[in-house]
């Protein structure tokens, strides 16, 4: 990325974090009891992912799973849905109810605005992967795969990226072409869009109903067209 984009990006990410900073404390003590409520373990669910140049950081999310839930993942790998480096389960049974509801609107990667403001992640880029789950071994032997892995640990993480905001399941292939073209590609028109996108969906699972009305609304005007 150029100098310029560099710079403004990083002026974006502050500014956008440091106006969310309030708002986020209060909804984060808010979702912090009823997370306290429902079950037992600290409110926050910490990880080592990879960040730019592959640099290892801290990530925070909220915790939308039992206390032990990594304990738990070995006896699951083999319904393991996903591919590559990523694990994923249609219905798994560590999440706790109110976990779910968070993760299904995205909520649970809210306190990552503090990696933000700490410079080690962005809003917008590549969505960080577990420093355990990466095996470079397996990486060197596709060279593809291992050139495009190359390409996206140039960019800072995101909270979101080009393949949250493209419905749909995406293989570990498909994630590294987007990433690839996100970083490729990189225009600051490309950062405000994935990122309104992204605060869209979010408001559509927060408040499905609004959108459903206003959905309704438009068709029956299209209709009287």
């Amino acid at each position: 990325m150029a100098l310029f984009h560099n710079l403004f990006k990083y002026i974006f990410d502050l500014f956008i974090a440091l106006i969310l900073l309030v708002p986020v404390v209060f909804f984060s003590m808010v979702i912090g009891i009823v997370i306290k409520l429902e079950s037992h373990g600290p409110v926050f669910f910490k990880q080592k992912r990879f960040g730019k140049h592959n640099k290892p950081f801290v990530m925070y999310k909220f915790r939308t799973m039992v206390k032990d839930a990594e304990k738990q993942r070995g006896s699951l790998e083999q319904k393991n849905e996903a591919e590559g480096f990523l694990f994923k389960l249609t219905e798994d049974p560590r999440e706790t109810k109110f976990g779910r509801k968070l993760r299904n609107i995205g909520l649970d990667e809210v306190p990552q605005i503090f990696n933000v403001l700490k410079g080690e992640m962005s809003f917008v880029g590549p969505r960080p992967l577990p420093v355990n789950d990466v095996n470079f071994e397996k990486l060197r032997a596709n060279p593809n795969q291992y050139r495009q892995w190359e390409i996206r640990e140039l960019a800072k993480p995101g909270i979101t990226g080009l393949w949250q905001v493209n419905p749909g399941e995406h293989s570990f292939e498909e994630m590294l072409d987007m990433d690839e073209k996100y970083v490729t590609e990189y225009s600051l028109i490309s950062d405000l869009n994935i990122f309104l996108k992204t605060v869209m969906m979010a408001l559509r699972g927060v408040f499905p109903g609004l959108f459903a009305r206003a959905g309704k609304k438009k068709l029956i005007e299209d209709k009287n067209i």
